[in-house]
């Protein structure tokens, strides 16, 4: 439910030069927007050659548009793990990154030119025609297949994923699901490290231990996990802040809430998943992946 974006420098210099551009760049990228950023190069280097890139001679306007836009990518946004060659213009190092993950990144340039990816490209003047809306909410067929297509981006660009499900189990329409958004998040992901938490309610009668859970999980001895990788199962129980009913992927990107959660039943079967806005996202995130609104009974974890 999210859209990466990698970002040429020159591309954020040319929308800085009017305010019509910088509004509208504000308010595509402003949660609950799909629409995040790879930063590539790493950000420091990032802004560096953005800030070089500008006139001098510019108005001072211009230059705190370019601070103010620097500043909303900055509030949403992620590492990219690849190197920058600084040898090699922008398009170059582009056209060495792994085609793979780049599929599914569009590219903002400042002018099109032909490019050996296959990723979507927008320049200034498509912008400035209008970019597509991309939705925030979506109706998902209840498969394993389709709940872990629907969630693959969010859960592939974050590196701090929690999975809210009260009813969470190893029943097989649950437990399906969850491998298989396990292994979306991991392949082709372009960040480092994956901490994945799985908060759960094991006052339910359909509730394993969290030691249970961990060595089930291990014992599948899943190729696509490494070293980078660390799962936690917590069970949580209510302190009187919050009822546990609701469920939820949270992570340091964005929020998404899943009405009937992971449970697979059919596809004829239809869910809707929603993107959270910014301040039910920092209420969920308080209390769930800071704990504020739970208790933790009991914790175990898996480590490669």
């Amino acid at each position: 439910m999210l859209r990466e974006h990698i970002i040429e420098p020159n591309f954020l210099i040319e929308i800085a030069k009017t305010r019509r551009n910088c509004v509208d760049f504000k308010n595509e990228f402003t949660k609950p927007s799909p629409r995040v950023v790879g930063f590539y190069p790493k950000l420091k280097n990032f802004k560096r050659l953005v800030l070089t890139g500008q006139n001098v001679d510019v108005s001072d306007i211009e230059k705190a548009r370019l601070l103010e836009l620097l500043n909303i990518i900055k509030s949403c946004g992620f590492q990219r793990i690849d190197q920058f060659d600084g040898q090699q213009s922008f398009t170059e190092n582009l056209i060495n990154l792994d085609i793979a993950p780049i599929t599914h990144t569009c590219l903002l340039k400042n002018i099109n030119e032909p490019i050996t990816i296959k990723a979507k490209i927008l320049t200034i003047e498509d912008f400035e025609r209008g970019v597509e809306r991309i939705t925030s909410q979506v109706l998902v067929p209840k498969s394993s297949i389709k709940i872990a297509e629907t969630l693959t981006e969010i859960v592939r660009l974050s590196s701090n994923i929690t999975i809210v499900d009260p009813y969470f189990s190893t029943q097989k329409g649950v437990w399906d699901t969850f491998l298989l958004i396990l292994e979306k998040s991991i392949l082709h992901s372009p960040v480092s490290v994956k901490h994945i938490t799985v908060m759960f309610d094991g006052s339910k009668k359909t509730a394993m231990s969290c030691r249970f859970l961990a060595d089930s999980l291990r014992n599948l001895n899943l190729p696509f996990l490494d070293i980078n990788t660390r799962i936690d199962f917590k069970d949580m129980r209510e302190n009187g802040n919050e009822a546990i009913h609701n469920r939820y992927v949270i992570t340091e990107l964005a929020g998404v809430s899943l009405p009937y959660g992971l449970q697979a039943t059919n596809e004829q079967e239809q869910d809707e998943f929603s993107l959270l806005n910014e301040n039910i996202y920092s209420t969920r995130y308080q209390q769930y992946v800071e704990c504020k609104a739970v208790d933790i009974f009991e914790c175990a974890s898996l480590r490669q």
